[in-house]
């Protein structure tokens, strides 16, 4: 870019001068005048796309690596983490050690690159959704010339055929030492963490499920369930009907015993008159 722009910007000058000179063309000035200043401007047009272009945003801060993944690509180098200016040894061995989670179940690639994109060495780590991997491996470079010095990298773009929604992808505690001998990794384990994925991105295993639509006339569990719980109109009569009958038990009884005592008084009175008499 540093040489075309000049040269650019040269070739633009002279057809201008030419064309004002010579053919009096007043419209390929303002022609090449606005590819100069379309040209000068590349770099806030580059900046205004950068959003959606980046296939990731990144965050190191809280003592950790943050990737946050919108396109993964179409290899896994598209989304890298990468330090370079390692000297190593070759044919050595070294012993890698840091903790890697994800929000979504996926591979990512660790690899030791020399110049010329060359491969010394790596590994392949399989991580599970919300789960903080602890990992340490020993890596042993391949035994062959190092020109310069290496570039550790963990790929974290698409690997194979999976195609990876929108998720989140967070590194912590890297650590590289020459393994001695006798060396050995240590064990490797997984806890629970919570791994916030991308914001305004679903996730399409934590959609709800929509009900089934209800066929015209049947009825849902709900009115199942309150007609199982509430009495029927039979039984409530029956119930009622209980207290009813022996109301009216015990308001026969009372008449009787009424009829009883006005029949008594009756016959007491006509005996008195009898005597009286």
């Amino acid at each position: 870019i540093n040489i075309i722009r000049p040269a650019f910007f040269a070739v633009c000058k002279i057809i201008i001068l030419k064309q004002v000179f010579c053919t009096g063309c007043i419209w390929i000035v303002w022609f090449f005048w606005i590819l100069l200043i379309l040209w000068r401007c590349y770099g806030l047009v580059c900046l205004c796309l950068l959003p959606c272009l980046c296939p990731a945003t990144t965050d190191f801060t809280q003592n950790k690596a943050r990737y946050e993944i919108i396109k993964a690509g179409t290899a896994d180098w598209n989304v890298q983490l990468k330090q370079e200016g390692l000297e190593m040894e070759a044919g050595a061995a070294y012993l890698l050690e840091f903790k890697i989670g994800a929000s979504v179940d996926r591979d990512v690639k660790v690899a030791f690159m020399g110049a010329g994109d060359a491969w010394y060495g790596g590994t392949d780590i399989s991580l599970t959704k919300n789960k903080l991997k602890s990992v340490s491996r020993i890596i042993t470079l391949e035994n062959k010339e190092i020109t310069g010095t290496l570039a550790f990298q963990i790929s974290m773009g698409k690997i194979g055929e999976t195609e990876l929604a929108a998720h989140t992808v967070e590194i912590y505690d890297i650590r590289l030492t020459k393994a001695g001998s006798g060396t050995e990794a240590g064990e490797e384990t997984e806890t629970d963490q919570t791994i916030t994925p991308p914001e305004n991105q679903e996730n399409p295993e934590e959609q709800s499920v929509q009900p089934e639509a209800e066929e015209p006339g049947s009825k849902s569990d709900t009115e199942t369930t309150s007609s199982e719980s509430e009495p029927s109109a039979s039984d409530t009569d029956e119930t009622q009907s209980e207290p009813d009958t022996e109301a009216e038990t015990e308001t026969a009884l009372t008449t009787e015993e009424d009829n009883d005592e006005t029949n008594t008084g009756m016959e007491t009175e006509t005996q008195t008159e009898t005597e009286q008499a």
